[in-house]
């Protein structure tokens, strides 16, 4: 029994130590298609950090075809190895991480990670009716109109990111830092600087804007076009989307009721979302 509550004292002073000597970790969660790769991309433009893409997907991507992993990817494989990759490379430098909500479930239940003080979460928000058709014309393009629909049903999770601020809030007496899509891209200057002065990284005006192109990190979604507009930016701009006045008049008629109901349930959690404020 002594000795049982003494190896579980030097863990805790272990991992005490381990989360000490590593680096900055910043975890940036969103929905699809709310400008995060623009971020992303920003952020590889700094040239400080190792940056991640949605490396929380690898589980689900591993036996799909023509998928370009990175090696250290598969060989991580599972939502703690990859965490390990992570902290791995934070030994070295800061780490910056943008992933999908759908694909970073467990991180509702590690309290380990949550509780790091040297990792900050962000949330990136965009009006989820823009981002809901924008990501429904995007599954069409690549399946059936069922499968397109069930797929953003799975992918918009307002709720869970809600779930994902209160938790943080509750282990850190803190918000997640809450980053909207509109004013990013409006005011790119001014947001970034609010982001950086929030994560305690330097700001760097140079990385507001980047060179044209696939990141090597977005290779294995190439087959998809899914990044089209991100790949051909060098800068943040306003989508062309979120000009157009109401919802989904972009949408053949036939799908706006299901699409209608998936943005309802989740409007109210994004409403949430917008009063955590730090």
């Amino acid at each position: 029994m002594r000795k049982s509550l003494l190896n579980l004292i030097l863990m805790g002073l272990f991992a005490t130590q381990l989360n000490a000597e590593h680096q900055k970790i910043e975890i940036m969660i969103t929905n699809p298609r709310t400008v995060g790769n623009a971020f992303e991309k920003s952020m590889m433009a700094r040239g400080d950090h190792k940056v991640f893409h949605e490396p929380w997907a690898t589980p689900s991507l591993l036996n799909q075809p023509n998928t370009i992993l990175s090696q250290e990817l598969v060989e991580a494989k599972t939502y703690e190895g990859i965490k390990a990759l992570i902290y791995r490379y934070a030994a070295e430098k800061p780490v910056f991480v943008k992933d999908i909500m759908a694909w970073t479930q467990n991180i509702l239940t590690d309290e380990e990670l949550m509780k790091d003080p040297q990792v900050v979460f962000s949330i990136l928000l965009r009006n989820p009716a823009h981002s809901i058709e924008s990501f429904f014309l995007k599954m069409m393009a690549i399946g059936s109109p069922e499968q397109a629909v069930q797929a953003t049903k799975a992918f918009f999770r307002y709720d869970q990111l809600v779930e994902l601020s209160e938790k943080h809030y509750a282990l850190r007496m803190t918000w997640p830092i809450m980053i909207q899509a509109e004013e990013l891209c409006a005011d790119p200057q001014s947001t970034m600087h609010y982001y950086c002065l929030q994560a305690d990284i330097p700001f760097i005006a140079e990385a507001l804007s980047w060179q044209a192109g696939m990141p090597e990190e977005w290779k294995h979604r190439e087959q998809y076009n899914f990044d089209t507009e991100a790949c051909a930016s060098t800068g943040f701009y306003i989508p062309k989307r979120d000009s157009i006045e109401g919802n989904f008049t972009q949408m053949p008629a036939e799908y706006v009721s299901a699409l209608e109901e998936i943005y309802q349930a989740q409007k109210p959690f994004y409403e949430k979302l917008k009063t955590f404020t730090q």
